[in-house]
């Protein structure tokens, strides 16, 4: 018994592209901006945790200045 290809086969294939198609646009496509959507809130969070730790430190060290100055008096 051999197998040979035949027009279900075009039929499979043609199925199968339209498949992958319908996923990439109602699937793989939302996920992607979904994620991308994170990624750069996730960056900008990151931007602003490191623009307060700056702060931080920045009123960190006015504090010991005047602490120091305060004990100098």
């Amino acid at each position: 018994m051999t197998i040979y290809p035949d027009f279900t086969l075009l039929i499979q294939m043609a199925n199968f592209l339209i498949l992958l198609f319908l996923l990439n646009m109602f699937l793989y496509k939302p996920i992607r901006n979904i994620l991308a959507k994170r990624n750069g809130e996730f960056e900008k969070l990151t931007r602003l945790i490191e623009e307060m730790r700056k702060q931080m430190e920045e009123r960190q060290r006015r504090i010991e200045e005047a602490l120091a100055q305060a004990k100098k008096l």
